[in-house]
């Protein structure tokens, strides 16, 4: 029975089962001459034990919120990819570039009008090559921007509308690759480079809303605590490999600051229950669970 690991030494057991696991299952798919189904009962039993061991080691840990960012980018399939790694850095003064675009003024109503006829008028002209698939970002990036200035003044405000039209027009960008107009590995990066960017973004304002009290009520206090740990749960392989260095720095910085924010969101909630301290180690528990 193994010790509390430290976070690299526990990644680096995690992905060791995992290639091996991988390995034994596209052994026993490629042998189509003799039936296997027993051993791969065995084979997913003796999964769910090791990774069953590795959670309850996880669980055992220490651990911060940087620890969960360092296993989950050592685990990524996509780390050290070097064809991804120079696609993403050909594209990356692209995304450098929108902090130059300024945001729209006027009040959040005007924001939210603007967000929504933004995203209309990009389902109904499609998006068909990969410069209209920058315009997109660009336009995207300008509005969300202004979006998150006015967070905390949304409240009961049903925006269920933004996110089915903005899946939507997500899904343009992989028709487009389906059709041949954009490279699925353009499309795959570029959304990707997206994803985390406004991550990135939408963390930050989150936790300048909490330092500057902005963050009122139970619910607003519990949609905070879901968005601020969204880099600890909702990245995923590809989207971390492919973090910039100023992202990783970034989000390693404000590993304090989400402690203490939550810590501040929990005053607001008043849960009888206070169990912040460990969840990094739910997290990655939670992860190993689900590879």
């Amino acid at each position: 029975m193994m010790e509390v690991l430290p976070a690299d030494s526990l990644a680096t057991y995690i992905t060791e089962w995992v290639n091996i696991r991988d390995s034994v299952f596209m052994a026993l798919r490629r042998d189509t001459l003799n039936p296997h189904s027993a051993l791969q009962v065995e084979c997913r039993l003796i999964d769910d034990s090791v990774r069953m061991e590795l959670a309850r080691i996880a669980a055992l840990g220490n651990y911060s919120f940087s620890d969960v960012l360092l296993v989950r980018e050592k685990i990524s399939p996509y780390t050290g990819d070097g064809e991804l790694v120079e696609a993403a850095g050909s594209i990356r003064p692209f995304f450098d570039s929108l902090d130059e675009n300024g945001m729209i003024v006027g009040g959040k109503q005007k924001v939210l009008s603007y967000y929504r006829t933004f995203l209309a008028e990009t389902l109904k002209d499609s998006i068909m090559d990969i410069e209209e698939l920058q315009e997109f970002i660009k336009q995207e990036d300008v509005v969300y921007r202004s979006f998150l200035a006015y967070l905390h003044d949304y409240g009961d405000t049903d925006l269920s509308d933004i996110t089915r039209a903005t899946e939507k027009c997500c899904s343009l960008v992989f028709d487009a690759a389906n059709r041949g107009c954009v490279s699925y590995r353009d499309a795959t990066v570029y959304m990707a480079l997206r994803s985390n960017r406004r991550l990135v973004q939408n963390v930050l304002a989150c936790l300048g809303d909490i330092r500057c009290g902005r963050v009122h009520g139970r619910e607003q206090a519990w949609a905070y605590a879901c968005m601020i740990l969204q880099p600890y749960v909702s990245m995923d392989g590809l989207c971390v490999a492919l973090m910039s260095q100023d992202e990783r720095c970034v989000l390693t910085g404000i590993v304090s600051d989400t402690s203490g924010a939550l810590l501040r969101l929990h005053e607001i909630i008043r849960s009888e229950r206070h169990r912040l301290s460990e969840l990094p180690a739910m997290l990655l528990e939670i992860l190993i669970l689900t590879i």
